[in-house]
């Protein structure tokens, strides 16, 4: 709905006038201009219908019946809009305050708009638009800061984005995405996290030395055999080699 369409016919006899017309549950005018042997008709479909176009020639015949061109419309539907980053659908808001996001819009047509709908911790929804491309399908990205939108620890936002299509006869269509909430951490969070990291820091210590503590009694051993044997056997060379990559690796 909403395509402009031009009807080009050619008469083998010169002409002195044509109409043409939409039979249509939607009103469509149309605008026909003949000249000589040549007639166009323009106009602007807006629902499923028939073209009629009746020609009269310069010695008054009439084609009869007319043509009749049937035209259907193809449904607008709304676009789609998929977060690709942040894959989540929540999250701390990170020290520097800064979210890169990224999403895949696609749509039948194309788009007209493409903007944030941010719900703030006070109930508010702003808008905030995003740059984009016209193109049916695209990747649209955006650096968000959202230090200015979390007011304190502990509050939170929801950001949706959302796309318009280019529609301009039942639409505009909107197509929204999943919503992301992010959260200013408190200190109780950060601590709680920290210890977390600690822990973690800690089992890795461990793991090192009882690595360290094997590899080294594996060598002892392997230096005992070579001081006795003159040579290290190639099955306990090899099982050196992996211990040490094991414990570089870790």
């Amino acid at each position: 709905p909403g395509t402009e369409i031009v009807l080009r016919l050619v008469s083998d006899i010169a002409l002195s006038g044509a109409v043409g017309r939409y039979d249509s549950p939607r009103s469509t005018p149309l605008e026909t201009n003949w000249r000589e042997k040549q007639i166009e008709v323009k106009g602007k479909i807006l629902a499923p219908g028939d073209l009629t176009v009746r020609a009269h020639s310069a010695d008054g015949l009439t084609n009869d019946p007319p043509f009749v061109y049937p035209i259907d419309t193809v449904p607008d539907r709304a676009p789609s809009v998929v977060w690709v980053m942040p894959k989540v659908t929540a999250m701390d808001a990170p020290v520097e305050g800064l979210i890169p996001m990224r999403w895949l819009v696609e749509d039948d047509f194309g788009l007209s708009a493409f903007r944030m709908i941010l719900k703030t911790p006070d109930g508010a929804a702003l808008r905030v638009d995003v740059p984009f491309l016209p193109d049916r399908r695209q990747n649209i990205s955006y650096l968000l800061e959202v230090v200015p939108y979390l007011s304190f620890a502990g509050s939170e936002i929801e950001v949706v984005a959302e796309a318009a299509d280019n529609d301009q006869v039942g639409g505009p269509n909107l197509g929204r995405s999943t919503s992301l909430r992010i959260r200013a951490p408190t200190v109780m969070d950060m601590y709680q996290r920290l210890t977390e990291q600690g822990s973690e820091v800690s089992r890795v210590i461990e793991r090192l030395s009882r690595e360290s503590t094997r590899l080294l009694k594996k060598m002892t051993a392997a230096a005992r055999t070579m001081k006795a044997e003159g040579k290290m056997a190639w099955q306990m060379e090899q099982e050196l080699v992996s211990m040490a990559e094991a414990a570089t690796q870790a």
